[in-house]
């Protein structure tokens, strides 16, 4: 199998890369290519599932932000019809206030004509 990239790279340590520096030297002079290429590799995979986490992670946020739609939604509808229902109890209320306050006088007529042995009101 014949690859069309360039074998070799080079590249130079900054005043910033003592600790590279430091980790290179540590290692045998014929292990150092290796471990170069072994550490591109980790750091290669290592950005790739960055990528794919970063990725997943928007989608997770898009996700979200529909729910919290959704969930706004559903508080204003919620909230509409507390309203309705508090309006609604409110007429039935009142409805059940004036039933009440009819059958009373009805009961008061029918009372005061009982006492004077007259049948009942209605």
């Amino acid at each position: 199998m014949t690859m069309n990239w360039k074998k070799r790279y080079s590249f130079r340590l900054t005043d910033k890369d003592e600790a590279i520096y430091e980790f290179l030297e540590g290692l045998p002079d014929n292990k150092r290519s290796e471990a170069i290429r072994f550490l591109l590799r980790m750091a290669v995979k290592y950005l790739h599932v960055e990528q794919n986490q970063q990725g997943e992670f928007e989608q997770v946020m898009r996700e979200l932000r529909k729910i919290q739609e959704q969930m706004e939604s559903h508080q204003e509808i919620i909230h509409q019809w507390k309203e309705k229902s508090n309006h609604t109890s409110e007429v039935a209320t009142d409805k059940e206030e004036e039933d009440m306050s009819d059958r009373a006088i009805a009961d008061t007529a029918n009372a005061f004509f009982s006492s004077f042995g007259v049948d009942e009101y209605e």
